[in-house]
């Protein structure tokens, strides 16, 4: 990665991905903004013809929706409003 090397002042990246990288790499001396630039979806990616995962995935989801965990979960990483 760039930013270990110096090679760059700004990075953008996803939340979590920037927030796992200050975690597991403190001397990058990372600073996330607290602005957030865009309200993007998210999505989940799964192999073609992996059905039973992707059963199992549709299903915790609808079982965090109706819950209203996935809007507590979401909170805590984007500035998410359903």
């Amino acid at each position: 990665m760039f930013l270990n090397q110096g090679l760059v002042d700004t990075y953008i990246y996803d939340y979590i991905g920037l927030r796992s990288n200050q975690a597991f790499n403190p001397s990058f001396n990372l600073v996330i903004m607290d602005e957030m630039l865009t309200e993007d979806p998210l999505g989940i990616a799964i192999r073609k013809g992996n059905d039973q995962l992707l059963n199992d995935i549709n299903d915790a989801l609808k079982t965090l929706k109706s819950s209203g965990r996935l809007d507590e979960i979401l909170s805590e990483y984007y500035n998410f409003k359903n």
